[in-house]
């Protein structure tokens, strides 16, 4: 398990190789199967400052990249258009 929900997000990952899985842990319905390439991350969340409430699974041995979450809140900051962009997703492909 790369992350739970249930505490502030952390980071976010990029994902290198591997395959994982984006699950809604309050529903556990499964919501995407990320491959190489995708960036992930409880982006809402990291924004607002609140609960995260996914929880993200690797199925195959991977390698991800990762960018701490106050890093990834200063960019968004030099960068507003990005940040409106992520205000409301999880997945970037």
């Amino acid at each position: 398990m790369i992350w739970t929900g249930g505490s502030q997000p952390k980071f976010a990952m990029l994902v290198q190789k591997g395959e994982f899985e984006l699950e809604d842990e309050e529903s556990e319905e499964k919501m995407e199967e990320l491959t190489a390439g995708a960036f992930v991350g409880d982006f809402p969340e990291i924004i607002a400052g609140t609960t995260g409430k996914t929880k993200v699974t690797s199925l195959t041995d991977s390698r991800i990249y990762t960018i701490e979450a106050k890093d990834l809140l200063q960019f968004f900051e030099e960068n507003p258009k990005l940040l409106v962009a992520f205000s409301s997703v999880k997945v970037v492909e």
